[in-house]
């Protein structure tokens, strides 16, 4: 649980609080993975990928557990200026 204060940072440009911030990257990595679908502005579905990751408790979703998905290989590699 966060404390008022973790919910109230702010990033160093002051426009967004850090937790929002961190929550648009989660959105957009799980997205770009393939674990959730956008049906439109600002509703998400889980996909059946999205479902196999979490159907085991032991599974931790995190950059390393995204990697194996072309998907967001590509996303990382585009962001990074990497081309093909």
């Amino acid at each position: 649980q966060l404390t008022d204060d973790e919910r109230e940072e702010r990033l160093p440009s002051g426009k967004q609080t850090v937790l929002d911030n961190r929550i648009g990257w989660a959105r957009t990595y799980l997205t770009k993975a393939g674990l959730l679908e956008v049906t439109r502005r600002a509703h998400f579905v889980i996909t059946d990928r999205g479902q196999m990751a979490i159907s085991n408790p032991n599974t931790v979703i995190d950059n390393q557990y995204l990697k194996q998905f072309d998907e967001f290989i590509a996303f990382k590699d585009q962001k990074n200026g990497h081309s093909e």
